[in-house]
């Protein structure tokens, strides 16, 4: 069964714009159905450069591919947050693994790459990774901060912080 990324949460609050949605860990295809949902979240949000949504669906591609290969047995869900506000935009993947997101340094052997090319991505677009522990340190979550390219009419600043109180929504599978 594949499945349908749905919004379990959006909203606009005064400028910022942003969407939760749910997906299992089991599921191989659920990063296939995030990266759609998250490009008509963007044309939906009026942030239409094309390159810009590109490396963005890269992005939710490798975080939410880490999270269906990397998650622990016991927990088959996690979550997928995408905020955008003051010309930044913040993609969010929360799963219950305790295990580190960490790139492969091995650049002879299998996989390992998607922090690499995420890191990349970021950098090259005014933003930066990071990764914390959940807010009852059962768990993960990986933030990938961009700039918004400024052709989209939006104020461009650089956030001084992280979105330190940030909760996500898990959803119980």
């Amino acid at each position: 069964m594949s499945l349908e990324a749905v919004p379990l949460l959006e909203g606009p609050i005064d400028s910022e714009q942003w969407c939760s949605m749910g997906f299992k860990t089991t599921d191989h295809k659920a990063p296939a159905s995030l990266r759609g949902a998250v490009q008509g979240l963007l044309w939906h949000w009026e942030v239409t450069d094309r390159a810009f949504n590109e490396d963005v669906s890269l992005i939710v591609s490798e975080l939410a591919s880490n999270a269906v290969e990397h998650t622990q047995e016991d927990y088959h869900s996690a979550s997928l947050t995408v905020w955008l506000n003051d010309g930044m935009l913040l993609v969010c993947v929360h799963d219950r693994s305790k295990k580190a997101a960490e790139p492969n340094t091995d650049f002879l052997g299998e996989g390992g790459r998607g922090l690499i090319i995420v890191n990349a991505l970021c950098s090259e677009r005014n933003g930066y990774v990071e990764t914390c522990p959940d807010w009852d340190a059962q768990g993960k979550v990986v933030k990938a901060w961009l700039q918004v390219p400024t052709g989209n009419g939006k104020e461009v600043a650089v956030p001084t912080q992280s979105l330190t109180d940030y909760r996500p929504v898990l959803v119980n599978a």
